[in-house]
C-alpha cells in the first residue's frame, strides 16, 4: 500500500503538516510523533490532531524521554517498511540523526523537509546551501547509534550525503533553492486558515504580545538577558497598552517567576499563539519577540499587525552568531522592525527626561 510519512515533534510542525497533507493526497499518511516532552504528547499537539481527526491507527508517538525510545522508533520504522511503500516522506528536523536515517531506510520516492521556525531557516542557509550534514550530536556516538540500528535490522546506508536529495516544502518566500536538484514548494497557510480562521473580522486590541523563548541559554551572560526585560517593558510602556508575556514550553519556572515579580503579566497557552489569535478573533496591537518562530508565521497571518523583533546579537555567545545572523536576516527580509538594545536603551532614557 502507497502512504505519505510525516516524522515531527513540534506544534508547528504539525501545521506544516496539514498542509503538505493538502498538497499531497493520499489515502494512507502516516505520522511519527518524537516526542520530546516528559508527560508524552503535549496539549497543543493533541488538540490540533483532534481537530484534524487523523486515524489513532496511523500515529506512531515516541517518547525520547522514555527508556527505549530508540527500540520503539526502530520498530515503527520496520513496521512501515513492512506494510508500505513510501511515496512522500516530510521530515520536521534536518539535523537529528534518526529523522535522517528514515530516508535511507525508507526509500521514498520523494523526500522534503517540513518548516520548523529558525531551524529551518539556519538549516537551508547554513548546511544545505554549502552541501554538507551536520548533526546535532558528535560524530563518534552517531557512527555507535548507526551501528546498533544495524544491528537491529535497520540496514542502509550512513546519512552523510541526504542534503543532495532534501527538497522544502515551506512558507517562507525567501528561501529559494540551493540547486538545480532541490525542489522548493511554497504554501501559505491556506488549510490552517480553512480550519481555524473566522469568517467575523478580528477585533483589534491594545494588548502588545510578547512571544517568549528561552534565549538566555544562548547569550553570554543570563543574568543580563533577564535583566533586560526591565529595559524591554519600559520600551514597550506606553499609555493604555496592555502588555502580555507568552510563555514557551522551555521556560523555566524560575524565569517565569522573576517575570511576575518584574510585574510582566505572563500566560501559559494551551494552544499555539497562531491558533489562540485566530480562533480567539484577536488581532494585537503589536507582536514582539526576539529570534521566535512564531514571529515568521504571524507576520504572514496578521499582515496589519506591526511586528517587530529585538536584536539581542550582543548578548549573544560567539558560536551561535552565525545562525543568529541568518534568522535577523530573514525577518527583516519579510518585513519585520529590528529593535536595536542601544535603540531602546535611548528611547527609555528620553522617557525618563520627560519624566522627570
Amino acid at each position: 500500500m502507497e502512504a505519505n510519512c510525516f516524522i515531527i515533534g513540534t506544534p508547528f510542525q504539525l501545521i506544516n503538516t496539514l498542509e503538505a497533507k493538502q498538497r499531497f493526497p493520499s489515502a494512507i499518511n502516516i505520522l511519527v510523533l518524537t516526542i520530546n516532552h516528559s508527560g508524552g504528547i503535549n496539549q497543543k499537539i493533541s488538540s490540533i490532531l483532534k481537530q484534524e481527526n487523523w486515524g489513532e491507527e496511523y500515529i506512531f508517538p515516541i517518547n525520547t524521554y522514555q527508556k527505549g525510545a530508540n527500540s520503539q522508533y526502530i520498530k515503527t520504522l520496520k513496521l512501515i517498511k513492512n506494510k508500505f511503500k513510501i511515496v512522500n516522506l516530510f521530515i520536521g528536523h534536518f539535523r537529528i540523526f534518526n529523522q535522517q536515517i528514515a530516508f535511507y531506510y525508507l526509500k521514498p520516492d520523494k523526500f522534503f523537509l517540513l518548516d520548523d521556525g529558525v531551524a529551518t531557516t539556519t538549516t537551508q542557509t547554513l548546511y544545505l546551501s554549502q552541501s554538507k550534514m551536520d548533526y546535532e550530536a558528535p560524530l563518534l556516538p552517531l557512527i555507535k547509534k548507526y551501528i546498533k540500528f544495524l544491528i537491529r535490522g535497520i540496514v542502509c546506508s550512513f546519512p552523510y550525503d541526504l542534503y543532495k536529495y532534501t527538497n522544502l516544502f515551506t512558507s517562507y518566500r525567501f528561501l529559494k533553492p540551493h540547486s538545480q536538484k532541490q525542489e522548493v514548494l511554497y504554501h501559505s497557510f491556506e488549510y490552517f486558515l480553512s480550519i481555524y480562521k473566522s469568517s467575523t473580522t478580528p477585533t483589534t486590541s491594545n494588548t502588545i504580545y510578547f512571544i517568549g523563548q528561552p534565549c538566555g541559554q544562548f547569550c553570554t551572560d543570563e543574568k543580563e538577558y533577564i535583566a533586560l526585560f526591565e529595559n524591554i517593558k519600559s520600551f514597550l510602556c506606553k499609555s493604555n497598552y496592555h502588555i502580555i508575556y507568552i510563555s514557551h514550553t522551555l521556560d523555566s519556572k524560575e524565569f517565569l517567576d522573576k517575570l511576575s515579580q518584574s510585574q510582566w503579566e505572563v500566560q501559559n497557552l494551551d494552544q499555539i499563539i497562531e491558533i489562540h489569535l485566530l480562533t480567539q478573533k484577536i488581532k494585537p496591537i503589536k507582536i514582539i519577540s526576539f529570534i521566535s518562530s512564531a514571529l515568521f508565521n504571524l507576520a504572514m497571518l496578521f499582515p496589519d499587525t506591526e511586528i517587530e523583533s529585538i536584536d539581542i546579537r550582543p548578548l549573544i555567545k560567539e558560536k551561535f552568531l552565525p545562525s543568529a545572523n541568518v534568522v535577523y536576516e530573514s525577518l527583516q527580509q519579510i518585513g519585520v522592525n529590528l529593535i536595536t538594545l542601544d535603540s531602546m536603551a535611548k528611547n527609555n532614557s528620553i522617557q525618563n527626561i520627560n519624566k522627570g
